[in-house]
């Protein structure tokens, strides 16, 4: 909680805060699985998807972009991309 006035009026009994969380983009550009696309990669990418975890590795959102369907395995291989960086 970052602004003195909330807490000094009492509005918040506590931090609302339960962790922290982070979101990356993942996405298949050419066939090869990519993480954190920046624009162009995202314009060209085949498929691509937000995925939004928090600190203890609980999913908040994926959200696919829409472009096309994927198959179980095209997620696979997003969501490896997704843990290879959360573990580096």
């Amino acid at each position: 909680m970052r602004s003195p006035g909330v807490r000094r009026k009492k509005l918040l009994t506590k931090n609302p805060l339960r962790e922290f969380v982070g979101a990356v983009s993942v996405g298949i550009v050419g066939g090869v699985p990519m993480l954190d696309l920046d624009y162009a990669e995202d314009s060209a990418c085949d498929t691509d998807m937000n995925i939004v975890m928090t600190a203890r590795g609980g999913y908040v959102e994926l959200r696919e972009g829409g472009r096309s369907s994927f198959s179980r395995a095209k997620m696979d291989a997003l969501s490896r991309s997704e843990r290879a960086a959360s573990t580096s």
